[in-house]
């Protein structure tokens, strides 16, 4: 009977301290980076010396929240994102680069999985500003195409509570819609585009680390 009581005391201790951090009241920082590398070649009859292409990108997307109720966190992500692609065929060279700066307000639910360890879900919107050119040593003064991009997106994570002020936090994937508004030359319709997005690709993974504010 003894044990029963102490494991009953373990067990709930443990879950106490689940839940503390993610309080009513409390609030969280979070610094995230994701970031990728691609690279592949391909054999076309068009391309008889072949086509590769390198890519990579890395964003800086930090988050600070505020817990409105227990496990339920809302809270502000500015966001940073930087891509290239280097493009090799028949002679030319062509590398590709774009900018977004944005920000992306957000919510998030936590489910308790044991002590230490929580799942969460998050529903966010985001706005900002792309920029894209052709970074090539021929084009003196590259033209750049700007966008302004709206989006909702919605993705999974798991966040391990290391101490009782550090947590750290990996999301994957993407379900979401975007909408993009190329700014044309005056004169020319802006162009609209708008995509539907399912991505379970590494591309969309991001770890960070949090500092939890208030117990």
């Amino acid at each position: 009977m003894k044990k029963l009581w102490l494991l009953l005391l373990l067990a709930a201790t443990g879950t106490t301290m689940a839940y503390a951090q993610t309080e009513q009241g409390n609030m969280v920082i979070t610094g995230r980076i994701g970031g990728s590398l691609s690279s592949n070649e391909i054999e076309d009859k068009d391309y008889p010396d072949g086509f590769r292409r390198k890519s990579s990108s890395v964003s800086f997307r930090p988050s600070f929240g505020y817990f409105i109720q227990d496990r339920l966190e809302v809270g502000l992500s500015p966001q940073i994102y930087f891509s290239k692609s280097h493009e090799a065929y028949s002679g030319v060279d062509n590398i590709y680069r774009s900018r977004f700066i944005g920000f992306a307000p957000y919510i998030r639910k936590y489910v308790v999985l044991s002590d230490k360890l929580m799942a969460h879900g998050t529903v966010t919107a985001s706005a900002g500003f792309n920029t894209s050119w052709t970074d090539n040593d021929s084009i003196r003064n590259p033209t750049k195409y700007k966008s302004t991009d709206l989006g909702i997106s919605i993705f999974p994570g798991i966040t391990y509570f290391a101490t009782e002020k550090i947590g750290i936090t990996a999301t994957i994937g993407n379900l979401g819609y975007m909408r993009y508004m190329s700014k044309r030359r005056e004169g020319v319709k802006s162009l609209v585009q708008q995509n539907f997005i399912a991505d379970i690709s590494f591309s969309s993974f991001t770890l960070g680390i949090n500092y939890f504010i208030g117990r």
